[in-house]
């Protein structure tokens, strides 16, 4: 959030203007809305599975609601960890 105070020559008071609108902040807040939602929707599927003793697929939603969640926060190093591991099976 920016905050610009405004100065006027001729009077000398200083007027305080409430945020400028901005789009600086947008893709945090996307990030932190992604990753409430999925957490969101990884619990009420865990309780489901849980509930009816689904053991496999409660960890599939698990490792996948990780993946999805890490993605959101840093697909960067999401993508360079893969990449590393692919050299060391294949080769590089």
């Amino acid at each position: 959030m920016r905050v610009t105070f405004v100065q006027i020559q001729q009077t000398g008071v200083s007027y305080l203007l409430g945020a400028l609108p901005s789009l600086s902040g947008l893709s945090n807040y996307f990030t932190a809305e992604v990753q409430i939602g999925v957490g969101l929707v990884a619990l009420i599927l865990c309780i489901i599975l849980a509930a009816k003793q689904q053991i496999g697929p409660l960890v599939g939603v698990i490792v996948v609601a990780a993946f999805i969640f890490f993605m959101a926060n840093d697909p960067a190093a999401i993508f360079n960890g893969i990449g590393e591991l692919f050299k060391k099976i294949f080769g590089g």
